[in-house]
């Protein structure tokens, strides 16, 4: 077969911007950020538990302070909102390379002071949860997931080896975990099968990496007071940063 050079440049061209256009696609890849706060008064904190309540289970340890309803989070100064999940309603059809392995850190959901510490975690399929307990007394731990197997076993007191967990199936929206045996105890757990997902922190900031630009996604915002904080929204993404800045969440949606 014969190729004069002119051919030869001409496939060397198109094959060097097909190389190019192919780095270029591999670079795509945005984050996504904001800040959740609160429009309006931040309301009082109710107690759960008074300190010193001699009527308590456990009084001892669960009474030791004052065990605050922590179902709304929010910094009295900045108004900001902690343990919102944000997270992709389903997995993109591009996923960044270095997270087509999953996430594999394990996360650790404590029973401390008869709390659950962090009260709200997600995690992807497959992803390691250990169950600890801090405390001198015992607690059980009792999902209600929909999708996942839902368990309900004891956890001894100072079990610091914890007792391993894994979720297997995609959730719609984060499932309560309760302890039976102190009933003021309320946890949630955000299973996801893809690793796009953030928990707000004190600042009522997110951050989620490594998302494929130029693909529509969905985005859900979920808080266990509100359920969701605003519509699932649909959004295509920029390379780089892509910050929704500061996100107002009413307050009577937090009255339901």
């Amino acid at each position: 077969m014969n190729i004069s050079f002119r051919s030869l440049v001409s496939l060397a061209s198109i094959a060097a911007l097909a190389s190019l256009g192919s780095v270029a696609s591999a670079a795509d890849w945005g984050s996504l950020s904001g800040q959740i706060v609160l429009d309006g008064e931040v309301p009082e904190v109710k107690i759960l538990v008074r300190k010193g309540d001699a009527t308590a289970r456990d009084a001892a340890v669960c009474a030791k302070e004052d065990l605050k309803d922590e179902s709304l989070v929010v910094d009295p100064e900045t108004k900001a909102i902690g343990n919102v999940v944000v997270y992709l309603t389903k997995a993109p059809k591009a996923i960044h390379p270095d997270l087509k392995a999953g996430k594999t850190a394990t996360v650790e959901f404590d029973n401390q002071a008869c709390t659950f510490v962090p009260r709200v975690i997600a995690v992807q399929t497959g992803q390691p949860i250990k169950v600890l307990n801090t405390d001198a007394v015992a607690h059980n731990v009792h999902t209600y997931s929909t999708k996942n197997t839902a368990v309900n076993f004891l956890v001894q007191p100072g079990n610091k080896t914890g007792v391993p967990l894994k979720g297997t199936e995609q959730e719609r929206v984060p499932f309560k975990v309760t302890c039976d045996i102190h009933p003021w105890m309320l946890g949630h757990w955000m299973v996801c099968d893809h690793p796009y997902f953030a928990v707000t922190g004190k600042d009522g900031k997110f951050t989620i990496e490594n998302l494929p630009a130029g693909e529509e996604i969905e985005v859900r915002m979920w808080q266990e007071r509100s359920g969701y904080v605003q519509k699932p929204a649909k959004m295509t993404l920029k390379p780089g940063a892509n910050d929704l800045g500061t996100i107002k969440v009413p307050l009577a949606s937090f009255n339901k």
